[in-house]
């Protein structure tokens, strides 16, 4: 079974239990962002920001990370993820690609449909 039908298993148990808690309908939805937050985490837990990088985008790389890998831990927790958090973090990811494009001499654009 692979990690990600596990954390799928966990994610609807946690719900079900939500709802036999009387949390209801708000942990069910954000159950999903908490989830994703969770998995995400996974791919910048090692994450290296290379020294080349200005100090405004490292810092804004850092925070990131920072902010990410807490929302991973309130899978866990009672305050869940919601879609502002969801919504941002996709945002910001985005965006940060386009700054190391811009730092390594490329000229992304964003996208219509980004």
């Amino acid at each position: 079974m692979t990690d990600y039908i596990k954390e799928a298993i966990i994610c609807q148990t946690e719900t079900e239990q939500g709802r036999e808690q009387g949390l209801g309908e708000r942990r069910e939805k954000s159950s999903a962002y908490s989830m994703w937050f969770y998995g995400a985490a996974d791919h910048l837990l090692e994450m290296q920001i290379p020294e080349t990088l200005s100090p405004y985008l490292k810092g804004r790389i850092k925070k990131f990370i920072g902010k990410v890998l807490a929302m991973r831990l309130s899978f866990e927790e009672e305050k869940q993820a919601t879609l502002e958090d969801f919504n941002w973090a996709r945002q910001e990811a985005r965006d940060l690609l386009r700054l190391i494009d811009k730092h390594h001499g490329y000229n992304p654009e964003k996208g219509e449909f980004e």
